[in-house]
């Protein structure tokens, strides 16, 4: 009978950390018979398929239809292997039609699904092995809190009283020592479950490996022979033009040899004529050095010095003639520019006072010119009494050609 919160917790508490085992249990005993069946079925395919491929005549008729069909690789196994366990059938099926179109994956590709499914069986194993680890830890404390709780006395305990609180309190902590005992046994027991699984696993995954090799093996056959004759021609023909490719390169090569060759010769050739010029140029040089040393050795180091003196003499008689002869022009051309100076200040003056005295200008043409001969009479009878008495005489120039020359080329002339 059930008196107690405490029997409660012990009934639920035993059986969840004794169910979960069991179960766990059922289900790795069906991975492992599933695993068991599609490794079997796996290598017997494989052997099939290994067996196919030694029949070769049977592989040189198909070939000569042109292409291969489901029918055709059914007749090499001997038989259909379609209806075994779900997962290899899939497989064996699929593997057929990647023969048949050429498309040979790699394993890690094709084995992707099947790795998928496998992975979440052990992910159920080690799901339930963590709820058995932490349930048996959960239920330790509840049992250790139970225990501790009831266990009080008072001053009016008696020893009976006593004795009854201490197996309470010892009841409760069987429980939790119970429990914790339960949940690492189970834990335990999954664990060495999944193990199992893994391994079985490994082994299934490997014969499903070599399943898949030998089918594609046998598939590239197929498709290939009915290449085969057109390969080996096209291979013979290789083979027979081979001979003439090899002739051809070796005279190649033996010209590229012998331009090697003479391109060294001349090389050598040209280097023996540049080492002959270098030498002739050094010993040009040599000799002129000596020449130059006994050149050197032979002056007369006093009469050398004689001879500068004479020439620096010279030469400052020279210079100093050349000093005075510019001074000389300097001075020339200081007068000439302050008669050029006064020349132009009369000039100006003249102007200035020709503008004033010139009267408006009259319509009537006769009056006009009249009037500027007039004005160019008075201006050159003004400019003879302007012009200073030491100023240079300027020959040949007439006094109406005067306005129209420049003052410096009538004063140079």
């Amino acid at each position: 009978m059930v008196d107690s919160w405490e029997d409660w917790i012990r009934i639920v508490s035993a059986g969840i950390l004794h169910v979960i085992p069991f179960f766990m249990f059922g289900s790795a005993i069906l991975a492992l018979r599933r695993l068991d069946r599609e490794r079997a079925y796996a290598l017997k395919i494989a052997n099939a398929s290994n067996a196919a491929v030694g029949k070769t005549d049977d592989i040189v008729a198909i070939s000569a239809k042109g292409s291969a069909t489901r029918d055709d690789f059914v007749s090499l196994f001997g038989g259909d292997f379609s209806g075994g366990p779900p997962e290899a059938s899939e497989l064996f099926n699929e593997l057929i039609q990647k023969s048949l179109s050429g498309r040979f994956e790699p394993t890690t590709t094709i084995l992707s699904s099947y790795r998928e499914t496998l992975s979440q069986d052990l992910s159920r194993l080690a799901s339930a092995q963590r709820i058995c680890l932490q349930g048996g830890v959960f239920f330790t404390f509840v049992g250790l809190g139970w225990g501790f709780s009831v266990a009080k006395f008072g001053s009016g305990t008696s020893l009976s009283n006593g004795n009854a609180i201490v197996d309470d309190m010892l009841g409760s902590l069987s429980l939790a020592f119970g429990t914790s005992i339960a949940g690492l046994l189970a834990s335990i027991t999954i664990i060495l479950l999944a193990q199992i699984v893994r391994r079985r696993y490994i082994q299934t995954l490997l014969a499903f490996s070599v399943l898949v090799q030998a089918v594609f093996d046998l598939g590239r056959r197929l498709p290939q022979d009915k290449f085969f004759i057109t390969q080996l021609s096209e291979i013979s023909n290789a083979v027979g033009n081979s001979t003439e490719a090899t002739r051809v390169a070796n005279d190649r090569l033996n010209r590229l040899t012998d331009a090697i060759g003479s391109g060294l010769q001349e090389l050598v050739s040209v280097r023996n004529s540049f080492d002959g010029a270098v030498n002739s140029i050094l010993e040009d040089q040599r000799k002129l050095g000596d020449t130059f040393k006994a050149y050197i050795d032979t002056l007369d180091p006093e009469k050398l010095r004689r001879q500068i003196a004479v020439l620096v003499d010279q030469n400052n008689d020279s210079v100093a003639k050349d000093i005075s002869r510019t001074s000389a022009a300097l001075e020339s051309t200081t007068e000439a520019l302050a008669k050029i100076t006064s020349l132009l200040e009369a000039m100006q003056s003249q102007r200035s006072r020709v503008e004033v005295q010139v009267p408006a200008m009259s319509h009537n043409p006769e009056s006009r010119r009249r009037r500027a001969a007039e004005v160019q009479d008075r201006h050159v009878a003004e400019h003879k009494t302007d012009v200073p008495d030491d100023a240079l005489p300027i020959e040949g120039l007439q006094p109406e050609a005067m306005p129209k020359q420049s003052v410096w080329r009538r004063l140079f002339k």
